[in-house]
């Protein structure tokens, strides 16, 4: 099917609807300053996407050119949803951000003896008690370990200190209408789990991409191999089945439970740009399919 494209001249107004997901101020990467993203008033954006939104099953879906701040395609972004996995984003970024303030931060982390949805691979890895802190980071964003989500925040500091510190950052960061209750994005006993927006997704994604993109690395390997401290080699599969069929990957987070549904959030490097996407309350299966569809209507350039 062939879908309708146009150029549009975007007002004032809406500039600043469409880069209501930027980081304020921009991001400083480590060693150096990123500007922030302006867009000219003047300025022909590049065509608006115009999906067939019978196909996407994502109840809150939100699409858009995070090297130019426009909003391709929305569908109630600004809805707080549960996150479920998609929270270890902002785990990551928060132990970043922890390890930025202090001069000798620790290179290994303690971990702790199970937690919930406790896996093989996590049992394998637990063994001989301690990792290295970026291995570790990258194991939890590669497999979506619980266990490695709630050993880095209970490892860094008081647990309950570093979830104030997440949602502590979130807020630094303008990722305003999130809020953290754990480190794994896991629902609580009480019924409460990490909650954000579709916006707030993309937010994080936007500051991976400007300041810490050696964290996509991880999420955009089919499959890894880590060392436990005990000296033995595990390997590792991704949980994202949408990375052998969508071209020029940069990074992508799957997240699930019963009550957000199936997330996932991905960025795609295409035309020289960074392009986002982010969908929630999919179903398990049909968040893949979600995305596989939304990222063939952005052209793969030559």
């Amino acid at each position: 099917m062939n879908y309708r494209k146009r150029a549009i001249t975007m007002t004032a107004g809406a500039i600043a609807m469409m880069a209501a997901f930027l980081v304020p101020g921009g991001v400083q990467a480590e060693g150096t300053q990123v500007p922030a993203i302006v867009v000219p008033v003047a300025r022909a954006a590049e065509p608006v996407i115009y999906p067939d939104q019978a196909r996407i099953i994502g109840k809150r879906v939100l699409v858009a050119n995070l090297s130019t701040g426009q909003v391709l395609f929305d569908r109630d972004s600004a809805t707080v949803q549960p996150l479920a996995s998609l929270a270890k984003l902002m785990t990551a970024i928060t132990v970043r951000e922890v390890y930025a303030t202090w001069k000798n931060p620790p290179q290994k982390i303690r971990l702790i003896s199970r937690t919930a949805a406790f896996t093989a691979a996590d049992r394998e890895v637990a063994v001989g008690g301690y990792m290295k802190t970026g291995d570790l980071v990258s194991y939890m964003l590669l497999s979506s370990s619980n266990f490695a989500a709630q050993s880095l925040a209970s490892g860094i500091m008081p647990y309950t200190s570093f979830i104030s510190y997440m949602n502590f950052t979130a807020r630094k960061l303008g990722i305003a209408d999130s809020k953290f209750v754990n480190a794994s994005g896991l629902t609580e006993k009480g019924g409460s789990s990490s909650e954000g927006t579709a916006r707030d997704v993309m937010k994080i994604l936007d500051v991976i991409v400007k300041k810490y993109p050696d964290l996509a690395i991880a999420t955009r390997s089919g499959d890894a191999t880590v060392r436990s401290s005990s000296g033995k080699v595990i390997s590792i599969e991704n949980t994202n089945k949408s990375l052998e069929r969508i071209s020029g990957v940069f990074l992508g987070k799957t997240g699930y439970t019963a009550e957000a549904g199936g997330n996932l959030a991905l960025v795609l490097n295409r035309n020289g740009s960074y392009y986002g996407i982010v969908v929630l309350g999919s179903t398990l299966e049909g968040r893949f399919s979600d995305v596989e569809y939304l990222s063939s209507l952005i052209p793969l350039g030559i």
